[in-house]
């Protein structure tokens, strides 16, 4: 049943991502684009 329940997952993530729906701004992180900056000339 374990397997069922991983393949079921990986294709309800794949319908997702296809469709546009994941990732959502939920589920994104946003940075500060001077503490960006910050961090890449180091």
């Amino acid at each position: 049943q374990l397997s069922a329940n991983i393949v079921e997952a990986c294709r309800q993530y794949q319908q997702e991502v296809r469709q546009g729906a994941f990732p959502a701004a939920e589920h994104c992180f946003n940075m500060n684009a001077e503490l960006l900056a910050g961090l890449l000339d180091d």
